[in-house]
């Protein structure tokens, strides 16, 4: 690695409510093979849309409690908390967060309706990280 590539962020310290948030999230992340596999399989379901896009929710709820949970602490240095926290970027999670959400009573009137939305969150996170 040469000396001109941005590190990443280093946390002050790790505690016990870290650890569990980072438990959390690595359960939800756990059951997406199994939750997509499902809703790939019986695409025309809405009830395997509604368990994908609930665990899709759960997912990034846990994601979203450790980084709100580390910027309460002060974990991570000041510097690089404002060069990764910005207005426009926790838009964009609160957005994906919404339109998961929606994307569950959606899957009862089309499930190509949740898929699209699904898609659409890819693309939004996509574009987010592509920026830094």
């Amino acid at each position: 690695m040469d000396g001109s590539s941005q590190s990443l962020p280093s946390f002050k310290n790790v505690d016990i409510p870290l650890v569990f948030l980072n438990f959390l999230f690595i359960l939800f992340l756990s059951a997406t093979l199994f939750t997509t596999s499902l809703a790939g399989r019986n695409f025309e379901s809405p009830y395997a849309i509604t368990i994908v896009a609930v665990n899709y929710v759960l997912m990034n709820l846990a994601f979203s409690s450790i980084w709100v949970y580390v910027m309460k602490n002060k974990m991570i240095p000041e510097e690089i908390l404002h060069q990764l926290s910005t207005k426009r970027e926790n838009i964009i999670i609160f957005a994906g967060i919404l339109l998961q959400l929606a994307s569950i009573p959606l899957a009862y009137v089309s499930t190509y309706i949740s898929f699209i939305l699904f898609i659409v969150v890819l693309i939004l996170h996509i574009i987010r990280l592509w920026r830094h």
